[in-house]
């Protein structure tokens, strides 16, 4: 089984989340409402501008499977051939405005950013060692390390 992951380990893809490219969003979207449509086999509705536009604002703590639940809700749910601003769920229509900076919870996440990039600089941007450094898990430190939006510079 090891042997396996090294033979196909050779090549490591990098593909951003959708927070990082939600100009692609309305494209997806369009996409997964065809599939959709192929599998019932039914026509595919349309997604207006301002549904776009609503869909490329939220931001997306999901990946491209949250969008394609929240595309199917709506194409299950609307009652005409296009999706309008007012077919999307309540919950992405009226995201939270970004946080104004200056909470308890911002000062906590500056602080934990800063710790995880020293402990990163220090370990060679080896997150394996790095975690080693800070006493977690790997898993949770990559977690942590995309929550916080923690880039190499």
């Amino acid at each position: 089984m090891i042997t396996i992951f090294f033979r196909i380990n050779t090549i490591t893809l990098r593909v951003p989340s959708l927070q990082e490219r939600s100009e692609d969003v309305p494209a997806l979207a369009a996409v997964l409402l065809q599939q959709l449509a192929r599998e019932l086999r039914c026509p595919a509705p349309r997604l207006d501008p301002d549904a776009d536009d609503a869909l490329r604002h939220y931001q997306w703590p999901g990946n491209v499977r949250e969008l394609r639940n929240v595309v199917e809700r709506m194409a299950i749910l609307t009652t005409s051939d296009r999706i309008t601003a007012e077919s999307i769920p309540l919950e992405i229509r009226q995201s939270p405005s970004p946080r104004s900076g200056n909470g308890l919870q911002d000062v906590r996440d500056a602080a934990e950013r800063e710790r995880i990039r020293q402990a990163l600089e220090q370990a060679g941007w080896n997150v394996a060692g790095a975690a080693r450094l800070l006493g977690t898990e790997r898993t949770s430190l990559h977690k942590r390390i995309r929550t916080l939006g923690i880039r190499r510079s």
